[in-house]
């Protein structure tokens, strides 16, 4: 098998009463992964498959339940021998500390500080990937090839370690479309990047409504998937895939998206060779390496796109690239003659700004808890004792000493359904969430590099989206209005 497909879907009933009873018992019973309330995860090439096909196929034919929402296969290609080249990806976004330089659009500036000192490797989603300075100084020693760097400028208010914009000179090619994609139903999708010719590459994501007429599938399990999916919606996410003659002969290589609003951005490729060295020296994790297919020669019927094949430019073209090489290196002589603070906030001084906030903000702040509760750790505690729950923001909803236990429960029971390898979850506590189902831990494990941090997961996909060092930290930014 080359691909590992989860397949994440929303199956709840017709009539919203009760529904999110049905759907829970519905996963529950076949014994797929659960998370985000209505959502759950299943391996299509799993043994509960069939079960999940028959019960889901009941309920569709008697107009009971169907598919909401979102829906989605994720077909990831598997690490093996044959694997060339990887796409570097980061599951730390840093983009909300992120934005042009009055200079020029294209070359961004941010508040450092607030990037994670645990990783090398975070993703502005707009421009490109940045890499820390001990990343980016391991790579020119080692002079590796089709890669150069430019100083990210620092604004913020307090030092921080300088990070790097990677500027891949040559493309990794064009790529191919999937097998299962319709090539006449290119010109109704709504995107004239994807249609451009520069910018046409081989199509990778896609939605069941643009696949092939009369398609014929060799895997049974594919064929009753879209049929479940007749009348609804499944968008298929697949790894990239490159002919392995037209790849070039370098060590980092660019990609590019087809969404609107990115069409500047670059995505960053590197040889298995260079990845290899750089998991070596820790300087990147697993997790930053996806897989892309290699193949030999195109699918039969499926076109070779990188014959005479035009290409969008790097992030920056050559005129570009030396107005804004000479721009940031006029930013870095600057940064050098200011001496910047280091951050450093109490925690004392950090609830005296909470008891302020809560004094002038008098909704929502329930009067503070008079006992101490064991099994609640003391910061959180002592926020209690300020106010019981207090909603600091519609995105930080801190727990009241009555909801904590349930809350810890409900979060732990997700990961019990979940592959979840970067946290001991046990040592993990839940205190507060935001409106979107996001919600906020503090890691206990003192094991860990990050112990005492303060972490932002996502109910999407149960993973830390956020960090910061400590709860004072934390109560600092959102006092001041990190999320206003």
């Amino acid at each position: 098998m080359k691909y590992k497909e989860i397949l994440s879907f929303n199956f709840k009933l017709l009539e919203q009463k009760d529904s999110l009873d049905f759907s829970r018992k519905f996963y529950s019973d076949l014994g797929l992964k659960n998370y985000s309330t209505y959502w759950a995860l299943l391996d299509i090439n799993s043994d509960k498959f069939n079960s999940f096909y028959s019960s889901a196929k009941i309920y569709l034919n008697d107009k009971v339940a169907n598919f909401y929402g979102f829906c989605t296969l994720t077909q990831s290609y598997i690490d093996n021998e044959d694997v060339e080249w990887y796409e570097l990806v980061s599951s730390f976004l840093v983009h909300d500390f992120i934005s042009a330089s009055k200079f020029n659009h294209l070359y961004p500036e941010g508040k450092i500080y607030k990037f994670p000192e645990t990783e090398n490797v975070v993703d502005s989603i707009y421009y490109s990937l940045f890499f820390s300075q001990k990343l980016q100084r391991f790579i020119i020693e080692k002079k590796f090839s089709g890669i150069e760097f430019l100083w990210l400028s620092d604004t913020g208010k307090y030092k921080a370690k300088n990070w790097f914009i990677p500027v891949a000179e040559i493309p990794i090619g064009k790529g191919i479309d999937h097998n299962w994609f319709d090539i006449n139903q290119l010109v109704n999708i709504d995107n004239e990047i994807a249609r451009n010719e520069a910018y046409r590459n081989g199509i990778n994501n896609f939605s069941n409504k643009h696949l092939k007429k009369n398609l014929k599938f060799t895997n049974e399990n594919h064929t009753l998937l879209f049929e479940l999916f007749e009348n609804s919606n499944l968008t298929i996410l697949s790894t990239r895939r490159y002919l392995k003659q037209h790849l070039p002969e370098t060590d980092f290589a660019f990609g590019w998206d087809t969404v609107v609003g990115k069409d500047r951005r670059r995505t960053l490729f590197i040889n298995k060779k260079v990845a290899l060295e750089l998991l070596k020296e820790n300087l990147i994790k697993k997790e930053n390496l996806k897989p892309i297919e290699i193949l030999d020669q195109p699918p039969y019927g499926i076109e070779n796109l990188d014959i005479e094949a035009k290409f969008p430019t790097p992030l920056y073209t050559q005129s570009e690239v030396e107005l804004v090489k000479n721009y940031s290196i006029q930013c870095y002589e600057k940064y050098l003659k200011k001496e910047k603070p280091a951050l450093s906030i109490k925690f004392e001084d950090s609830l005296k700004k909470l008891k302020k906030y809560l004094k002038s903000n008098g909704e929502n702040h329930p009067t503070g808890l008079k006992k101490t509760i064991p099994n609640i750790p003391a910061e959180i505690i002592d926020i209690l004792k300020i106010s019981n729950g207090p909603e600091l923001d519609s995105e930080v909803m801190i727990m009241s000493d009555q909801e904590l236990p349930e809350f810890n429960i409900e979060i732990n029971n997700n990961f019990e359904n979940y592959d979840f390898e970067n946290y001991e979850t046990n040592e993990l506590f839940h205190f507060a969430k935001s409106i979107n189902g996001d919600w906020y831990s503090m890691n206990l494990d003192q094991k860990s590099n990050e112990f005492n941090f303060i972490l932002r997961f996502s109910h999407e996909e149960l993973a830390p989206i956020e960090k910061w060092k400590n709860f004072a930290e934390f109560l600092n930014e959102i006092i001041n209005g990190y999320f206003d």
